[in-house]
């Protein structure tokens, strides 16, 4: 069963791991347009390509037992076709001092590969010893190729600009090293797990940085350019949710909605997480998180009944009211009805599994709005990252545990945050209608 669902994940990681190698073609596709690279540097294409020969070897039989790991020897082989095409644009289009740089590390890597094969090859005589010395080069290179980019995280914050950190590239980064680590988790290898564990720590710094940095003002502007800036001094006006509802003493369009779903979410997966439901408190981190989510819920839903005119409150507190009644059925009937924690488990958690893919999935009215009226004004960036992350963190949790209830629900949340994000960053440049010059020297 585990072989099977970590085959499966393979392939996804096969997917996205694609996407990832493909990405660049759209830097690639700028550099051959204006016939010059600029300023992007050729070092990640490199390390990419190294670490994709590295792991191709590691996943090729002489080194795995078998084709264990058919999926990683597949992608790497589409990786090594990507990256060589991308060098090649590279070094074609740059100057000549650039070009003898490029040309030293491609020779020194190559070099640096044939040492590895012969060493593996003639050397090592077991495929334990083999994975155990191509896997830790395989670490080194690919936490290299992942903390690359933070090279590109220097530039955006020296610069004050995104331009050479495109967003994709940082987003199938983050989605590659997570579903990589999966793999690895499951197959219990370290040599796997390890550097993709960094890869996301560096996927997720580089998406903070692109958003903080997305929002920033170049050179001062000439009152023909104020126009074009329109988006940003909206992205600027916009703050945490509630705060901007306490300052402007009302909810506007914002939907209770997402806060009544997730309070019935914390609180049906408390009561998962509950002695009487699980094992003792085999889940007391569950439970311990769920609280703090009652109460941060609870006070968000008194801020936006306090603000709210008279028909939204009484369907907020409808639907209030039936969150609460339902959470008292659930309690009787898991505490009267059924007698074995199984069977308990059994009953909640197919009920959270319900609330929380519902809590998760209720975001994409927001979505939908922000498509129709092209703008993020009310879909937080940081709402859509930390629901990304925190499905992300507790899936890992759920494979762990081996508790489907737990994985399946943040697999969907976390299928809904990556939609969230990049719907965001497709529409955060769209044009709000336009301000009066008056209006926008005030800000």
């Amino acid at each position: 069963m585990v072989t099977s669902i970590r085959f499966i994940v393979g392939i996804i990681g096969s997917v996205v791991c694609v996407l990832l190698y493909a990405v660049p073609m759209l830097t690639f596709k700028r550099v051959i347009k204006e016939a010059s690279v600029g300023e992007f540097s050729c070092m990640p294409y490199i390390l990419a390509l190294f670490s994709a020969l590295t792991w191709g070897w590691y996943g090729f039989p002489v080194v795995s037992d078998g084709w264990e790991n058919l999926t990683l020897f597949g992608t790497c082989a589409v990786g090594v076709l990507f990256e060589f095409s991308f060098i090649v644009i590279y070094v074609w289009f740059a100057p000549k001092d650039k070009k003898k740089f490029v040309m030293v590390m491609l020779s020194l890597v190559l070099a640096m590969l044939c040492m590895i094969v012969s060493f593996s090859s003639f050397i090592f005589h077991t495929h334990r010893l083999r994975k155990l010395f191509v896997g830790s080069i395989g670490i080194a290179t690919s936490m290299s190729m992942y903390s690359s980019p933070l090279v590109a995280v220097k530039q955006v914050m020296k610069t004050k600009s995104v331009e050479f950190m495109p967003f994709y590239l940082s987003l199938f980064s983050l989605l590659t090293s997570f579903t990589w680590m999966l793999y690895g988790i499951l197959g219990r290898d370290p040599y796997i797990t390890a550097p993709n564990g960094a890869g996301c720590l560096t996927g997720i710094l580089q998406l903070v940085v692109y958003f903080i940095y997305s929002r920033c003002d170049g050179p001062t502007k000439t009152a023909k350019d104020i126009e074009q800036i329109n988006s940003l001094v909206v992205l600027l006006e916009c703050r945490l949710t509630f705060k901007r509802v306490i300052k402007e003493a009302s909810v506007g369009e914002f939907s209770c909605i997402p806060y009544i779903l997730t309070l019935f979410s914390s609180l049906t997966w408390g009561w998962y997480s509950f002695p009487i439901v699980s094992n003792g408190w085999e889940n007391l981190s569950i439970f311990g998180t769920c609280a703090f989510g009652v109460l941060f819920e609870f006070s968000f839903i008194v801020i936006y009944l306090w603000f709210a005119p008279r028909e939204k409150k009484k369907f907020v507190i409808l639907l209030l009211s039936l969150a609460l009644a339902t959470l008292c059925l659930i309690v009787s009937f898991s505490s009267f009805i059924f007698h074995t924690h199984h069977l308990r488990k059994l009953f909640v958690g197919s009920i959270g599994m319900v609330t929380a893919m519902s809590m998760y999935s209720s975001p994409l009215v927001a979505v939908k709005q922000v498509m129709k009226t092209k703008s993020v004004e009310f879909m937080p960036f940081y709402l859509s990252l930390f629901t990304l992350l925190t499905c992300l963190i507790w899936m890992i949790y759920g494979i762990l545990g081996r508790d489907p209830y737990v994985t399946a629900p943040n697999v969907v949340g976390s299928l809904t945050g990556i939609l969230q994000l990049v719907v965001y960053c497709v529409y955060r440049s769209c044009n709000e209608p336009t301000k009066t010059l008056n209006d926008i020297e005030q800000y």
